[in-house]
């Protein structure tokens, strides 16, 4: 009997197996289709195998759960966006679905890569089950580009490129970066953190046109992202838009006055402003916080350079050799303290030879180079100084200080036809500074164009000039003008208002004017007095002594003016004429 029941038993589950097998076929498939099915065996093995393979990818790109407007403030990724959209997923009873599990975390991940030190007032749920959002953000905190996570929406195409902020140096990646973030600009023009990262992204890869663009829209979006508003300070300078660098800097350190990397930033805008007393200031600060950093010893000394404390400049200089001796600042910054403190041109020269030996085709150093060879007369090596501004200009063709040194270049070998005609033409492109203004005036006067000279002067007036250089080009003019008695005026006044290297260059000017030989040799020994390297006064010493056949004493004064310009073919040919007439 048993055994019967057994057999029912048996017999009936078999039935129930073989009917649910033949239900095996999808609800949705339409009657008449042909489906594989597979045996109830088979169905087994499935199923044991489901536990040792890898959990499927939860993908909730739609987030269809969530409201719109809370995946719009994670999308805008500012640090009150976020704030605000975590506040309006969190549950009091912390009892989370999978979508706000993802939010929550990726809003956490944000705002610690975005802005480090921020964090939720609460406990943020953890993640057990994979998904591309946080898989995309852990990836990004290694440093590393997820390129598996999807492109289903904004998040998905935004993610994974926080890596430039994790891992500034990684790069293998900035093509699919940048295709996605414009992706998701698509999807959302105004969202902070896309035009953050995209103008991180041209950051990254000196594209400054199109990284300020984006920077521009994301400062005005939210102007409070520390991290942010430091690159962008950095690109400002780096495009030479100090004042606007400047300002973003001041208002952070209104909150932030310890802010290590604002204040370098503070201080490097203000350096390139002109702001001397401000820039100190900074460096110092900085130089508190970090007192063997390199660049600001640099920085401070380039600033003490500027305000002639010579003496500290040599005294820092000296402490960053022992650190880099090659850098091209440090170089040219050791030349300019050799030439203008030193007054030793072969070792300015040497020093720029090194400079110019390891970096040949940088503007700086080539115009370092063209400087002391214009003040000296001298070649560097194997260049003279036609050589080395001809290679500057090819490279920068509107180069204002080249074109300057060219014009002086004309003007010292009295060729005021090519200097002329170079200032005339930059004036009339608009393309010039007051130094080829200065220029212009002198070679007017040479052409005795003195109507065109009064008319630049007065275009002069209008920049920022110092007075006494005013006062003494408008005493040329007035002697170019043959109106003697106001130069003399001029000049009167200016003696009793000048002292040293100022007053000699009224005193010679007034040597032009004298009304007999007693008083023009008495002005010519006043500006020597006050000045003893002052060529124009030496020059004239010597054409006075040479209309007075005293080739001993003309000679005198024509070498010194030869040492003050040793390349010049005109004097060392004076010079050789009074050998002979003295012999």
């Amino acid at each position: 009997m048993i055994n019967l029941r057994r057999t029912i038993f048996c017999v009936t589950s078999l039935l129930l197996i073989f009917s649910f097998s033949c239900k095996s076929v999808p609800d949705n498939v339409e009657e008449g289709v042909s489906v594989e099915t597979t045996s109830p065996i088979e169905q087994q093995a499935v199923q044991l195998s489901v536990p040792t393979s890898p959990p499927k990818i939860e993908k909730l790109g739609n987030f269809p759960d969530i409201k719109p407007s809370t995946l719009k403030l994670i999308e805008n990724g500012t640090l009150l966006s976020l704030k605000e959209a975590a506040s309006l997923l969190r549950s009091p009873d912390q009892v989370y679905n999978n979508q706000q599990i993802i939010l929550l975390n990726v809003i956490s991940g944000i705002m610690s890569i975005v802005y480090p030190g921020e964090k939720l007032s609460w406990p943020i749920p953890p993640v057990d089950f994979e998904n591309n959002y946080t898989a995309a953000l852990n990836s990004a905190k290694k440093g590393v580009y997820d390129f598996s996570v999807g492109t289903s929406d904004f998040l998905e195409l935004t993610l994974p490129s926080l890596v430039l902020i994790t891992a500034p140096s990684l790069k293998n990646y900035y093509l699919e970066s940048e295709a996605s973030l414009k992706d998701a600009l698509k999807l959302y023009p105004e969202s902070f953190l896309a035009n953050y990262l995209l103008a991180l992204l041209f950051y990254r890869q000196n594209r400054d046109v199109e990284s300020m663009q984006y920077f521009e829209k994301a400062y005005a979006i939210d102007d409070s992202c520390i991290t942010m508003n430091q690159i962008y300070a950095n690109c400002l300078i780096r495009n030479n838009k100090n004042a606007l660098a400047d300002k973003i800097s001041k208002k952070i350190l209104q909150n932030n006055p310890d802010n290590i990397e604002i204040l370098k930033v503070s201080a490097i805008s203000s350096f390139n402003s002109g702001n001397l007393q401000s820039a100190e200031q900074y460096v110092i600060r900085v130089l508190q916080q970090e007192p063997d950093n390199m660049e600001f010893i640099l920085l401070r000394a380039k600033i003490l350079m500027k305000k002639g404390e010579y003496l500290n400049v040599s005294s820092l200089l000296d402490v960053y050799s022992r650190n880099n001796g090659t850098d091209k600042d440090y170089l040219l910054l050791r030349a300019e303290l050799q030439r203008d403190w030193n007054k030793n041109i072969s070792a300015a020269s040497s020093t720029i030879q090194t400079a110019l030996n390891l970096y040949p085709d940088d503007i700086d150093v080539l115009l370092m180079a063209a400087s002391i060879m214009a003040s000296s007369g001298q070649k560097i090596g194997q260049k003279s100084l036609r050589d080395v501004l001809d290679t500057v200009l090819k490279k920068d063709p509107n180069n204002a200080f080249a074109q300057e040194l060219l014009i002086s270049e004309y003007l010292n070998l009295e060729d005021w036809n090519s200097a002329y005609n170079l200032s005339f033409s930059l004036i009339n492109k608009k393309n010039y500074s007051t130094q080829i203004l200065l220029q212009h005036i002198k070679s007017c006067i040479a052409l005795k164009l003195s109507s065109e000279a009064r008319n630049t002067f007065i275009l002069l007036k209008n920049y920022s000039v110092e007075k006494n250089i005013l006062d003494l080009v408008e005493v040329q003019i007035l002697i170019a003008e043959g109106r003697k008695a106001e130069a003399l005026n001029l000049i009167q006044k200016a003696l009793s208002e000048y002292s040293g290297k100022i007053k000699s260059n009224f005193y010679y000017e007034k040597s032009r004017i004298a009304s007999n030989d007693d008083q023009k040799l008495s002005d010519l020994r006043s500006s020597l007095t006050a000045n003893p390297r002052n060529p124009e006064a030496l020059f004239a010493l010597y054409e006075y002594y040479f209309k007075k056949a005293d080739y001993r004493k003309a000679q005198y004064y024509l070498r010194q003016v030869v040492a003050l310009n040793p390349e010049s073919k005109k004097l060392a040919e004076l010079n050789a004429k009074l050998d002979t007439l003295i012999n």
